[in-house]
């Protein structure tokens, strides 16, 4: 039989399926939710453009190309600013990536709403990008290196699931404040994410393992030496090339997503109102909330391997994808018809 303070310390020990989270130390459990925060404003930021893409179609007299192609653009500068920012964080420390990145895409989204050319919105759009692709960078890697091996899974598929968060939330600001105030408050909404690093400069620790490793960094190869040489090589080349079709199908996808739901049937959309429009992308950032869940925190991950969860989940999205593509037009309308 045990001592009463045994006993005691037993009786608080978290159990369930969270027990994890709260097992792990407060600088840790401040670091995921920092990540998480700037994952959910990164997605709010970010997917304001799909949400007001319909009205700009319209308004700037946008062909679908030209909307595509600014679109396109915060995603080629999401990974300029990746290899950016990361540098920034090898060479400063994940904090202050964190921090810088997540300034860069609240101001260039507020930005977008002063935009008067669409050259100017492309400007904007690019900047936002490296933040964008700054703070998926910067966020992983603290995260990553704040939590053990053991739990590091879980604690990722929670920072991920924000993205669906905020997506979902910034389908909310946009059907409350665009039909009264116009597409461009909604883009003045994207300064929100500048107060949180206010927030983030005095709550987040910086990585342990950053710290430890400029001791060595003087005898260590470069971070992008390191990944491209002899043992890093092939998976480095194989995990590139599964991203890049994985994202190539989300964003060919979500991209248009609200656009297609709000245009009218002879602009090739489906004409519905905003209310229907909402609900429909909420349920959707459902599905994916529950994904990142599901592949993170449901261990699929820690219990299969990163691999065959990623692998998983690339042919989970490219099936959803094929599906959406093929709707019979008799029931949804068609998709093809928003490539002309």
């Amino acid at each position: 039989m045990g001592t009463p303070a045994i006993t005691s310390i037993a009786a608080r020990r978290p159990h369930g399926r969270f027990a994890w989270f709260w097992e792990a130390p407060r600088s840790s459990r401040r670091t995921l939710l920092a990540a998480w925060l700037g994952w959910l404003l990164d997605g709010f930021d970010v997917m304001l453009y799909a949400l007001v893409l319909g009205t700009l179609v319209n308004e700037w007299s946008l062909t679908k190309a030209s909307a595509g192609l600014l679109g396109s653009l915060t995603l080629v500068a999401s990974g300029v600013g990746g290899v950016l920012f990361g540098s920034i964080a090898d060479r400063w420390g994940r904090r202050p990536a964190l921090i810088g990145s997540l300034l860069v895409y609240s101001v260039f989204t507020f930005a977008c709403g002063l935009s008067t050319t669409i050259w100017q919105l492309a400007v904007c759009r690019f900047l936002l990008g490296l933040g964008m692709g700054g703070e998926w960078t910067a966020g992983a890697a603290l995260v990553a290196e704040s939590w053990p091996d053991s739990h590091r899974g879980r604690a990722m598929g929670v920072m991920q699931s924000a993205w669906s968060v905020g997506y979902a939330l910034a389908t909310v600001v946009a059907a409350l404040v665009l039909p009264r105030f116009g597409w461009r408050a909604v883009f003045f909404v994207g300064i929100a994410p500048a107060f949180l690093a206010l927030w983030m400069q005095q709550s987040v620790e910086e990585s342990s393992e950053w710290r430890q490793s400029r001791a060595r960094r003087s005898t260590a190869p470069g971070p992008l030496q390191s990944l491209f040489s002899r043992p890093y090589l092939m998976p480095t080349v194989l995990l590139t090339v599964l991203s890049t079709t994985t994202i190539f199908a989300y964003w060919g996808l979500n991209l248009w997503i609200p656009a297609y739901f709000a245009l009218p049937r002879t602009e090739g959309g489906l004409g519905l109102n905003t209310e229907t429009t909402t609900l429909l992308v909420i349920l959707t950032q459902a599905g994916t909330f529950l994904g990142y869940l599901s592949f993170g925190v449901g261990s699929m991950a820690e219990t299969q391997g990163f691999g065959t969860a990623f692998a998983l989940l690339a042919a989970a999205l490219a099936l959803g994808a094929a599906t959406w593509i093929w709707l019979p037009e008799t029931r949804l309308g068609s998709p093809i018809a928003m490539r002309t």
